[in-house]
């Protein structure tokens, strides 16, 4: 049944009658269309179940539509009106709220449709939402069969609650907040906390701002099912977490931001702040780039934890940047190194760091082995030249001589290389001479503790202990 009147006015116990099939003959199987008309009286149809489709396109409505339970085949409203509330509601197909005006006050949010079930599309591009003293958008809990659409969704809302909620909600396809803006001045402007998508989430060329201490987009424990998109202004009035992804996860890739993005916004004081401990995804963003996202890590966390990092190796690992793995791993204890206060650990730690950088780069002890290799040869060798060097007294006490001064430094510094020569030089009874025997010695346990960090960090124990 189609009705476009020009600036008629229906009374909304008509629309109810006519769904429940109570005037009009047999109901029109195309459902109702209504264009243009100016709804009077309150349009509630609560506990309704009709198999029409109901479409009210640019519609002024006088009051705040109801269509708590209601089960319908679809439903698409458009125009103007004071609020509309819709919890549990029933959809064999679509929901559409495209291009719908709603200002308001109401605390529960201006559209309220939790634990609604949406066989179909949701669809709110190009609405226009404001209200004064809660959420614009309340969908906590609710099904979509198909995809969310919010593109150019402009929504203002008040209070910790959240501007937009989606909170627990599951949707099995796409979920799409491209364009849009999103204002709320005394709280988070996206809750999707444990927010379920089948595909992939965009949320790119967004504007958000929020103001408090919880997160401007809060996806804390959401799963993705395809590829993660977040770009645009994120901005946080009282600079608290503009992002919050703990203990969410994602079966594809992400981007969060870009190279730009976060070369601009890693060099404010302070720089943003993103949750991120529990975010779990099985490869390295899209953008940034690794070591650019690696950046983000260390100096958005409001404070440190290692799981961010650890998840940037795995993923690093995954996709064969064995290399770019070990890079985060030595970062993130170098981070961990720089927050501890007992003194030992970071003596520990500085000295794993130096020699085998925290048994990820183990040959470095090998540079240090020959390091003192070097040191001890040219000590030999200056002591012979000094004088100090002489054969035992049973082989003459003759000089020993350059080769043999190398060769018995490597007797003493290299472990378990024996040249036979060591015995054969020896220092003479001079204080000198016992200060250079002395600081062989040292030299001596310097090579025994480089081969043995050399061992420890090349079969793991180093990062062991470490971790």
């Amino acid at each position: 049944m189609d009705f476009s009147p020009s600036a008629a006015e229906i009374a909304a116990d008509l629309i109810r009658n006519l769904m429940l099939g109570r005037v009009g003959g047999p109901p029109d199987p195309r459902g109702i269309r209504i264009t243009g008309a100016t709804i009077t009286g309150r349009l509630d149809l609560t506990d309704v179940r009709s198999c029409l489709p109901l479409q009210l396109r640019e519609c002024t409505f006088a009051e705040p539509v109801i269509m708590d339970r209601a089960e319908l085949s679809s439903l698409l409203l458009s125009g103007f009106m004071p609020g509309f509330r819709a919890t549990r509601l029933r959809l064999k197909n679509s929901l559409t709220l495209a291009g719908l005006t709603i200002s308001g006050s109401d605390e529960d949010g201006l559209v309220q449709i939790q634990d609604a079930y949406i066989a179909g599309e949701l669809d709110l591009t190009d609405a226009r939402l404001d209200n004064r003293v809660g959420p614009a958008v309340n969908a906590d809990g609710i099904y979509v069969g198909g995809a969310l659409r919010m593109q150019k969704l402009w929504a203002r809302g008040v209070g910790e609650s959240g501007a937009v909620r989606v909170r627990g909600a599951k949707v099995s396809g796409r979920f799409t907040l491209q364009g849009a803006t999103v204002t709320n001045e005394s709280g988070s402007a996206v809750v999707g906390e444990e927010l379920r998508v089948g595909d992939v989430a965009v949320m790119s060329e967004l504007t958000a701002t929020s103001a408090g201490d919880m997160a401007t987009l809060r996806l804390t424990g959401a799963h993705v099912g395809g590829e993660l998109t977040v770009h645009g202004e994120l901005i946080n009035s009282d600079q608290g977490p503009i992002l919050d992804l703990r203990d969410g996860s994602l079966d594809g890739t992400f981007t969060v931001g870009g190279d730009d993005f976060w070369k601009q916004r890693l060099v404010e004081d302070p720089p943003p702040k993103l949750l991120l401990d529990g975010f779990t995804y099985k490869s390295p963003p899209t953008a940034p780039h690794i070591d650019l996202w690696l950046q983000v890590i260390r100096k958005c966390q409001p404070r440190y934890t290692s799981q961010p990092y650890r998840q940037l190796a795995t993923a690093c690992g995954y996709v064969g940047e064995e290399e770019a793995a070990k890079t985060v791993l030595i970062a993130k204890e170098n981070e961990a190194r720089r927050r501890v206060d007992r003194r030992a650990t970071k003596l520990w730690k500085w000295i794993s760091w130096v020699t085998v950088a925290y048994g990820y780069r183990p040959g470095r002890a090998l540079w240090w082995l020959g390091g003192v290799m070097l040191a001890s040869c040219v000590l030999m060798i200056w002591a012979d030249m000094a004088g100090l060097l002489r054969h035992p007294t049973g082989d003459g006490g003759q000089p020993c001589g350059v080769l043999e001064a190398v060769t018995s430094s490597i007797d003493r510094s290299v472990p378990l290389v024996q040249l036979g020569t060591a015995g054969r030089c020896q220092f003479t009874d001079t204080s000198l001479s016992q200060t250079l025997f002395a600081l062989t010695v040292l030299l001596q346990v310097a090579s025994w503790a480089f081969v043995t960090l050399f061992v420890a960090g090349f079969t793991g124990v180093v990062k062991k202990a470490s971790a």
